[in-house]
């Protein structure tokens, strides 16, 4: 027989066994099990980045200090990057954090009277409820760094006011929210 001849031969054999055999079966449904579901995949730590800008003002150091609003999740890190562009060496503290609630909208502005009464000097620092770390950072004139603090894990959620002190003077419109 020509080669030609021979591959249709074989093609209808095969297809005529193959029809004879059954199908497999099916296979059978997951059985359902009370076993927990599996946990969400855990959010990585990340950075949040706030600055403190020290600047001369009329031969006094004043500072600039931003954003307002930092949020951040338990777990998180928060850094502050400081420049120092005074004449003299500076010391920034990060201290007094209260708890101010809930934000559901962007933080108002502090009025001058509460300005005033956030950095009318203090009896006591109190530590803070969420954040852990070295909360300070001495700066040389013209140079910077970065303080670094870490939003403790069991952080409750809500919205934070804090100080930013440099040698002693505090600035309080700044706020942290730590979200659920």
């Amino acid at each position: 027989m020509r080669p030609s001849k021979v591959f249709p031969i074989l093609l209808l054999t095969a297809s005529g066994l193959l029809a004879g055999c059954p199908a497999p079966p099916p296979s059978p449904s997951p059985t359902p099990s009370l076993a927990p579901c599996p946990s969400p995949c855990a959010r990585p730590n990340v950075k949040r980045w706030g600055m403190i800008v020290l600047y001369e003002d009329a031969g006094q150091c004043t500072r600039l200090a931003g954003p307002p609003l930092i949020g951040a999740y338990a777990g998180d890190e928060i850094v502050w990057r400081v420049y120092n562009r005074c004449r003299r060496k500076a010391k920034v503290t990060i201290t007094d954090v209260r708890s101010g609630g809930y934000a559901q909208e962007p933080p108002e502005a502090f009025s001058d009277a509460q300005l005033a009464q956030a950095e009318a000097p203090r009896k006591e620092m109190k530590a803070s409820p969420i954040l852990e770390g070295t909360p300070e950072l001495a700066t040389e004139a013209g140079l910077g760094g970065n303080l670094a603090l870490r939003v403790r894990k069991n952080a409750p959620p809500g919205v934070y006011t804090y100080l930013v002190v440099i040698d002693g003077k505090a600035d309080a419109d700044q706020m942290i929210e730590i979200w659920p």
